[in-house]
């Protein structure tokens, strides 16, 4: 995102020039806004840097079809990216890739994303048919046959790694593209050069060896819940696990082995059966792998922990292609770094965790107005710690959305609870009282429900779709600074938007700091600021509440923050959410992947 203001200013009126240059179909237009040092990956040259070369490159397909032409099939925009959707059309008069003229006329579609810094072009993507082009010319019957492309490939290469695929591999040009570079957050808009849908191991290990040999930059997909789109990676590959989704319990053992595709609704579906669950957030729709990776913590952690500390094991696709085991007993090293440090160290394509009794809890939301913030988070902040561990519930604010609430409180802007309670159901009434009795609640709708509804509660809420930015921190104690500041920032912009103070005490504090790579292990709270709403128009507005609200709070938490609520906000941040756990995360990630093939991430970078 733009730091500022005025660059963001700028941005926009650079996006509106690329924009109208496309509608009246002139890129010649574009030449004040192309910055001195541009960046080009075209189709054919590779890639091309300064804006000599970039014009050089473009005049080479002008020469060559002399009349060609532009229609623009749809244009999406971010603060500091463009992205147009084409399709071109011209007579091939001129010589072009050492291929003479051939006077056929094309067709080819194609898609160009244009980054901006301080109002100037820095940055082009163009990812064309360049197949399509050459077959239309004449030149290649086959896909077997060498072409140029933008990562450097050819279509021979791309179709034998194809046919070694059980699952299906996505070009841009395939109609099931747009669906399978979709993610749950729709401020993210990449477009990676293939898509690989695993079956299996065997494709994952494929798909890791492709894209190290060919130099591609690598994503991994796991649920595709992660809020700056890291799932993505423009004109790169994405392995998608969502295909992956197998779910094995074993109820003697009490433990459940699950596959990198599953969402936490998988595994619940498949451990209640059995009276089990384990720790796994808030949202049944959340992907296993990413929530694990990042350390993970939901409605079962202060009685059980993260969700790391229930992990038994792990199958991991190295950097190399080589398939290991990770656990206390095989690469302890590996499993240590596995806990917490997110997606740095391979592609997890099997978890095992422990699983715990876990049926019928006593669970649901406690509002009230949000006159009451004050009293009932100053009460909230001194009972938490003292609570039993069989007792959970986060503190929120929020607006009351519609259904399935009663229509005399749509609109109104609340604080509250979240409670799941897994002690006696007759003690639950007695174990949530003192709430009542520091205000008088506004709403409240708790009863005993399966486990599974409880996770699954926030689902319908918070589709697929929405416009999402977040921002988090761990937080030790709710100082009177920071209530204040919790109160003038209190009325949400939106109705989905929220604030969430999840409890991370506990069995939590039970594990040493050293044990796992999640290296805060004294913190009382897991803050995250989210706005959300479903309008694009909104996108600025949420982002900006979130952004303000947490530059307001962070003086008052800690450094570092759960990784899974981060967006991309640098080294710095990183290194202070790891503390004195990071430097041996990079010694983890020197052993594993040396080359930092697995980036695209909240990116540890191995020691040197």
């Amino acid at each position: 995102m733009p730091e500022t203001p005025d660059q963001r200013e700028a941005n926009k009126r650079a996006a509106q020039q690329v924009i109208d240059v496309w509608a009246g179909d002139d890129l010649d237009a574009l030449d004040d806004v192309v910055a001195e040092d541009v960046v080009a990956d075209m189709a054919y040259p590779d890639q091309v840097r300064g804006r000599d070369a970039y014009k050089e490159a473009l005049d080479a397909y002008r020469s060559a079809f002399p009349d060609l032409t532009s229609e623009v099939n749809g244009v999406v925009t971010e603060d500091d990216a463009v992205v147009v959707h084409y399709t071109a059309r011209g007579t091939h008069e001129g010589e072009l890739m050492g291929i003479e003229p051939t006077g056929v006329s094309v067709e080819v579609s194609g898609v160009v994303l244009y980054r901006f810094e301080d109002g100037t072009i820095v940055e082009v993507t163009n990812i064309g048919d360049l197949f399509g082009l050459m077959q239309q010319l004449g030149v290649v019957e086959s896909p077997a046959e060498e072409l140029p492309t933008a990562t450097g490939l050819n279509e021979q290469a791309i179709k034998q790694f194809q046919e070694t695929l059980h699952g299906q591999l996505i070009l841009p040009v395939d109609s099931e593209y747009d669906d399978a570079r979709t993610v749950y957050n729709a401020m993210i808009d990449k477009y990676p050069r293939l898509i690989v849908q695993c079956a299996d191991v065997a494709d994952v290990i494929a798909a890791v060896n492709f894209g190290r040999e060919h130099d591609l930059e690598t994503a991994i997909r796991g649920g595709g819940h992660n809020g700056p789109g890291l799932a993505l990676v423009d004109d790169g590959l994405v392995i998608d696990l969502s295909e992956m989704t197998g779910v094995r319990v074993d109820p003697d053992a009490q433990t459940v082995r699950v596959e990198p595709g599953c969402t936490w609704g998988d595994v619940d579906h498949a451990t209640h059966a059995f009276g089990l669950a384990t720790p796994s957030g808030i949202i049944s729709t959340t992907g296993v792998s990413g929530l694990t990776l990042g350390g993970g913590h939901g409605y079962l952690t202060r009685k059980y922990g993260l969700t790391i500390d229930n992990l038994v094991s792990a199958d991991v696709v190295l950097a190399d292609g080589r398939l290991v085991r990770a656990s206390e007993d095989e690469n302890p090293d590996l499993f240590w770094a596995l806990r917490g440090g997110g997606g740095n160290f391979g592609v997890v394509t099997s978890f095992e965790y422990q699983l715990h009794p876990v049926d019928t809890v006593v669970a649901g939301p406690m509002f009230w107005p949000i006159d009451q913030l004050e009293p009932t988070i100053r009460w909230y902040r001194e009972w938490l710690p003292q609570a039993p561990e069989d007792v959970y519930a986060f503190y929120l604010t929020a607006e009351v959305p519609g259904e399935p609430f009663p229509e005399e409180i749509h609109g109104e802007k609340v604080c509250g609870l979240m409670w799941c309670y897994l002690g006696p159901e007759e003690q639950a009434e007695a174990a949530m009282q003192p709430a009542r009795d520091v205000a008088e609640p506004l709403f409240e709708h708790i009863d005993p429900m399966p486990y599974p509804a409880l996770q699954s509660m926030f689902d319908d809420l918070y589709p697929p779709g929405d416009q999402w930015y977040w921002k988090g921190d761990f937080v030790y104690e709710l100082t009177d600074d920071a209530i204040a500041e919790h109160q003038r920032f209190a009325e949400v912009p939106t109705p989905k938007s929220t604030m969430h103070l999840y409890p991370i005490d506990g069995a939590v504090h039970q594990v040493d700091t050293d044990e796992t790579a999640w290296g805060t292990r004294d913190a009382t709270w897991s803050m995250v600021i989210v706005g959300v709403d479903p309008d694009p128009a909104k996108s600025e507005e949420i982002t900006e509440w979130a952004q303000d609200y947490w530059e307001a709070v962070h003086p008052h938490s800690a450094a570092g923050s759960y990784v899974n609520f981060m967006m991309e906000e640098g080294e710095d941040r990183i290194r202070a959410t790891y503390g004195d756990n990071y430097e041996r995360l990079q010694k983890v990630k020197a052993k594993y992947d040396p080359d930092n093939f697995f980036h695209v991430n909240q990116n540890i970078e191995p020691a040197e």
